[in-house]
């Protein structure tokens, strides 16, 4: 008798049990949101497949009677199932604070909603569920976790994820929206945890970026310190919001398809906030003006880089059909690990230089500085203080009037063999002899430069007192010149007075142009000192050979 208990003790122990799989338990590390389903979302589903985990479509919202409504779209598990990703709908919630307190607050609700989606998940065979209840009360801080915490305890057992998306916080908060959203304890009760990091500049409010960097990392920062960073899904936004610059309207959602449809007209005017790490696309529609701003490749790449520096699980972007090949090939570089560089992602160390990628294929191709040759390009570039004061690489190494010579965003680095040293081309006295003024004057709102007779006769130490005296009509610009590290190296002496061009006062330097702003503007606040990058513009302009221009992969 105990040698035939002891046989079925064993046998029992090779039965399947409840408990979770490996796999089951793991989450997901490439989720993508879907909310429309149409034959094109559906065709992108299937062409990117290869890059996703997950799929988490908006299927189902809770009621505020507690009855949870919406279908499960056949075509779209099915799909989903064939292509290998796990499906993890989502469940929102129809009521809002008020309504929607008393449904979190009582247990007996919680049970009773929690029941019907437990056999929601049964009954279609779902991974999982992914909670997004949004404009919650700061009281329902503690009733959401008991949710998610009752839910999981529901859902694991049967080998289940219970995931929740959280908005977007850099530090803790008792006040407003985000407050009902407590990290750590969501974190211990799920499996788990979405950053919404993306619409921070909501459509009702003034135009700016929906994921500006520092917001976005710091939230990171945050979220990391008071949660398994393994439990986190950065959030990527796949849209743009476009809004009316000449009045106050709400921003209209832009699918990457139209942004360039929009981007491609005469008028337009594409650029990118190295600041925000965002891009943006401005026009005019009806004499009006108007601005996109949304998250391109090099956008996607820098905030992807965020997953290897803080060792999250990975990320989760909204939404499937709005996006556009640029965010795809991001997530591919990334999974690629195009990183040579400890979490860098776009850019790394070579044996006598760096490679950078940010204004070229973020994550794939590039330009190197280095010192090579002993051209020491990489060693002025660090001295000066890299990217911070003359910005990423925009060419490689090339000869400009018999030197060689490098375009950086903000300045144009020249080599000077019999001094050995690194001279700053001056790049808008080279525009004004290539005929260029009138086009820096229609198209960039730059000063005519002042004739070269005002520096007859003096000296060198007179010419540069008489040309800084020029700034003395605005003593705020005055200072945003002087406060620079190196202001004469980097941007030269005044050539021109300072000029007012309607909604700013301009003055135009040998390798720059400083600009304050008068009113609010879409890349500026009102008073704000902004640099018209002068490598940017001498490549506008056409001064630099094309086959300087295009990124190599790293050799």
């Amino acid at each position: 008798m105990g040698r035939l208990l002891a046989l079925l003790l064993v046998l029992v122990g090779l039965l399947p049990t409840a408990t979770p799989t490996a796999a089951q338990s793991v989450l997901p590390r490439r989720l993508v949101y879907l909310h429309v389903v149409t034959a094109e979302v559906l065709r992108s589903l299937e062409q990117r497949a290869s890059q996703l985990d997950a799929v988490a479509p908006v299927y189902f919202r809770v009621e505020a009677n507690g009855r949870v409504s919406g279908r499960d779209r056949p075509e779209v598990t099915t799909l989903a199932r064939r292509l290998g990703l796990r499906v993890l709908p989502v469940v929102t919630n129809a009521p809002r604070q008020a309504e929607f307190s008393p449904l979190l607050a009582t247990p007996t609700a919680r049970a009773g909603i929690i029941e019907q989606l437990v056999t929601l998940v049964r009954q279609h065979g779902y991974d999982g569920l992914n909670i997004d209840f949004e404009g919650l009360a700061p009281s329902d801080r503690a009733p959401l976790t008991a949710f998610q915490h009752e839910l999981t305890a529901r859902l694991r057992p049967l080998g289940k994820l219970a995931t929740i998306a959280v908005a977007a916080k850099p530090r803790e908060l008792l006040t407003g929206w985000a407050a009902a959203y407590d990290y750590g304890a969501l974190a211990q009760a799920s499996d788990g945890l979405v950053l919404m990091t993306y619409a921070y500049h909501p459509a009702s409010g003034p135009p700016g970026s929906t994921a500006p960097f520092n917001w976005v990392e710091r939230t990171v920062a945050f979220a990391s310190s008071v949660a398994p960073p393994e439990k986190l899904l950065l959030g990527i936004g796949l849209w743009g919001y476009d809004w009316n610059v000449s009045r106050p309207e709400p921003a209209v959602v832009r699918t990457w398809a139209e942004i360039e449809t929009i981007a491609a007209r005469p008028d337009a005017q594409r650029g990118y906030s190295a600041e925000d790490e965002s891009a943006w696309v401005r026009y005019r529609e009806n004499g009006e003006e108007r601005i996109i701003w949304v998250e391109d490749e090099r956008a996607i790449t820098a905030k992807l880089a965020l997953i290897r520096r803080y060792r999250l699980a990975g990320w989760a972007a909204w939404r499937l059909g709005h996006e556009g090949p640029p965010a795809w090939n991001a997530f591919a570089a990334f999974a690629a690990g195009a990183s040579r560089s400890a979490g860098a992602g776009v850019d790394w160390e070579l044996p006598n230089g760096h490679f950078f990628t940010q204004a070229g294929e973020p994550g794939r191709a590039g330009f190197a500085v280095t010192d090579e040759d002993g051209v020491l390009f990489w060693s002025e570039f660090r001295r000066l203080g890299g990217v911070e004061v003359v910005g990423y690489p925009r060419s490689h190494r090339f000869l400009w009037n018999g030197f060689v010579s490098q375009v950086f965003q903000k300045a144009v680095f020249q080599w000077a063999p019999d001094r050995q040293a690194v001279n700053f081309v001056n790049v808008f006295d080279e525009l004004s002899a290539a005929g260029k003024d009138s086009w820096l004057e229609r198209e960039r709102a730059t000063p005519r430069p002042l004739p070269s007779s005002l520096d007859a006769g003096k000296t060198w130490e007179a010419i540069q007192t008489a040309r800084l005296t020029l700034l003395d009509q605005d003593p705020e610009l005055k200072q945003a010149y002087l406060q620079q590290r190196d202001p004469l190296r980097l941007f030269g002496l005044p050539t021109s007075r300072v000029e007012d061009r309607g909604n700013h006062l301009a003055v135009r330097f040998q390798r720059a142009v400083l600009q304050r702003w008068t009113v609010e503007v879409p890349w500026a606040r009102a008073g704000q000192v902004t640099i018209a990058n002068g490598g940017d513009i001498a490549i506008e302009a056409g001064l630099v050979p094309r086959e300087a221009l295009t990124p190599r992969p790293a050799s």
